[in-house]
């Protein structure tokens, strides 16, 4: 018998994939361009080559280790124009190659992704990683217990005094803000072991190497008046809405499994919930999370995401560089519910205090523009993947009804499709054909309910006073 609920899920990549493996080639020594490809060096027969070959190796240390404003405008060729043997050059060359689809042509780093044996993958911690950002950024913004650790987080940092030295400041930043991470984790006195390790995710599939390329790495900011610069050159896996990799995600659902965990605790109720059935829910929250993330992005830098559709079995989630839980989650809620002087005061100024005054000379700056950079590849930002779970079922299963029941004040069942003030629009069936209809009352219910409506979720609604509404009365 198997005790763990698997779920087979494919992903998708919907914008330039980049999760770096903490390397950084140089054209000096580790690659070069050439015909629109980038090839790779093997470094030990590099150097084994010019080991054994004084004339080459005098001719390479002479420019490779001379001044550097003397090589700085060197081409990306650079390797191939000093061994211009073809067949030194095959032999100290890897096999593959990728598509270079960068304009630059001087010499410049190029940061490499995560791989084994040269086959790019994601690893399952990085997957993890990225759901439990968007669950504890949901926990903290639509449940009680959330929002109010989150509310007196605040206080404890607003009431933080100014003349505070700022490693003292920064310290008692961390101090207060530890105890929400374990009350969202489930650690307390006389827990062993918290709910999330019950979630075990997988390494994805190998991607194939036709699916990387290399391209700038360009990041747009704030406090450069929105100017894009280049970072590096950057390998990346390039969006491709027919093909996938594949994962697991697993649920742990032996009785030993969830012995002596906080039961009341949200992500052990969720993953026991999530263990019946299918991922709905998990689902859920990932898309409430990602869509406020990219809409944010995309309205203060004037960047889209591409376009995509979204069906009940899918969920997007953002990895990769810069999606981590401070700068994606903890700042970009403490910026919507400080008060803002000070949030840049004792938020910005001590976290990115270099950041902060140049970010407090730009006039453009606003109590909005939080995140202040996004980096991004071929006009996309980085890091939009599409979880797809083709096995399990995920069907509305709303109930039809007869226009006197739809019109009767009753409550009746629609799936929300958009969440769009001052209206949502809703899916309801009618005599068995589906219909969309205009719903109010979105405020006055996250406001009742102390929650957040997520699309895809199916609501009781009300037909009265000639409108639907969320609320039974108005």
């Amino acid at each position: 018998m198997n005790i763990n609920k698997t779920y087979k899920l494919n992903l998708k990549v919907l914008s330039p994939l980049a999760i770096n493996d903490g390397n950084e080639l140089s054209p000096l020594s580790d690659y070069f361009v050439d015909n629109g490809k980038v090839h790779y060096i093997d470094p030990e027969k590099f150097f084994q080559l010019l080991a054994n070959d004084n004339r080459l190796s005098a001719e390479y240390e002479n420019i490779a280790l001379g001044n550097y404003y003397e090589i700085k405008d060197k081409s990306l060729d650079f390797i191939k124009s000093i061994i211009r043997d073809e067949q030194q050059l095959n032999n100290i060359t890897k096999k593959y190659s990728v598509d270079y689809n960068g304009t630059v042509k001087n010499l410049i780093n190029l940061k490499t992704i995560i791989k084994v044996n040269d086959s790019p993958y994601i690893p399952g911690s990085s997957i993890k990683g990225a759901i439990k950002n968007a669950l504890f950024f949901y926990w903290l913004s639509c449940t009680d217990k959330g929002k109010k650790e989150l509310n007196d987080y605040i206080k404890k940092i607003s009431a933080l005094s100014k003349d505070e030295k700022k490693e003292d400041f920064i310290k008692n930043i961390i101090k207060n803000f530890q105890p929400i991470e374990n009350s969202f984790l489930g650690i307390c006195d006389g827990i062993l072991k918290q709910p999330s390790s019950n979630l075990v995710i997988t390494d994805s599939s190998y991607f194939d190497i036709s699916q990387i390329g290399v391209d700038e790495l360009k990041r747009k900011t704030l406090t450069q008046g929105n100017d894009d610069w280049t970072l590096n050159l950057q390998e990346y896996v390039k969006p491709d809405d027919q093909k996938t990799v594949s994962f697991e995600l697993k649920i742990k659902t032996s009785s030993l499994d969830w012995q002596g965990l906080n039961k009341k605790n949200f992500l052990a109720n969720l993953f026991k919930n999530e263990s019946q059935q299918n991922l709905k829910e998990l689902f859920n929250i990932l898309n409430y999370y990602t869509l406020i993330i990219k809409q944010a992005v995309e309205e203060i830098f004037s960047i889209k995401y591409p376009s995509f559709s979204l069906n009940d079995n899918e969920a997007l989630l953002l990895l990769g560089s810069n999606k981590g839980i401070l700068a994606t989650s903890i700042i970009y809620l403490l910026q919507k519910n400080m008060q803002f002087d000070d949030f840049k005061k004792k938020v910005i100024n001590y976290l990115f205090h270099k950041t902060f005054d140049r970010l407090n000379s730009n006039l453009g700056a606003s109590k909005e523009n939080f995140p202040i950079s996004v980096s991004y590849i071929n006009g996309m930002p980085l890091g939009l993947v599409k979880i797809i779970d083709n096995i399990n079922d995920y069907s509305s299963n709303l109930p039809s009804y007869s226009k006197e029941e739809c019109y009767s004040g009753n409550p009746i069942k629609a799936k929300l499709l958009e969440k769009k003030k001052p209206h949502a629009k809703m899916l309801i069936i009618i005599e068995g054909k589906e219909e969309k209809v205009d719903v109010a009352g979105i405020k006055t219910f996250e406001r009742d309910n102390s929650t957040k409506l997520i699309e895809n979720q199916i609501y009781e609604i009300y037909y009265n006073n000639n409108f639907f509404n969320f609320n039974k009365k108005i």
